[in-house]
């Protein structure tokens, strides 16, 4: 049975909540199908109370996460846990194919189009294709700049 504090979410989002955050089953969570926790600041909104909070700290500049061995701050604590791996030297996401590993997860699923073949950004000019989004973007200088070089990573 979904909670009423869950009722606003689907039933895969709630239990994707429950699966995310197992000891907080019980706990009362604040949802908003409206998403009407809005930033005074910029006017994003947000589901969760919790979320809005963690976001408001970019614009007060507030980053009470520091780090020991370099000094850097965070103002997300996700980002402060993610950055003390790079000191760890762990990187949790490992290539099936060559076994090549990565700290983030987004650079595992752009390696593996190295042995996909996928490339799924597309130039509409000129029909060439790319591995990632900010090789077309590079790319699409030399049609609006004639005097750019032509551009790594591309195929016909």
């Amino acid at each position: 049975m979904i909670p009423s504090t869950h009722l606003a979410l689907s039933t895969r989002d709630f239990e994707s909540c429950i699966k995310k955050n197992p000891k907080k089953k019980n706990k009362k969570v604040v949802y908003n199908a409206d998403k009407s926790f809005n930033c005074d600041k910029c006017n994003k909104s947000f589901l969760r109370k919790e979320n809005l909070k963690i976001h408001v700290q970019i614009h007060t500049g507030k980053k009470p996460h520091k780090c020991d061995v370099c000094n850097k701050s965070f103002s997300r604590k996700d980002n402060f846990k993610m950055h003390n791996m790079i000191h760890l030297g762990k990187k949790p996401f490992q290539c099936d194919i060559c076994n090549k590993k990565f700290l983030h997860k987004g650079h595992i699923r752009t390696h593996i189009r190295i042995h996909t073949g996928e490339r799924p950004f597309k130039c509409n000019i000129c029909k060439k294709s790319f591995l990632q989004k900010g090789h077309l973007w590079t790319h699409n200088l030399i049609h609006t700049n004639p005097n750019t070089p032509n551009t790594p990573n591309t195929r016909s």
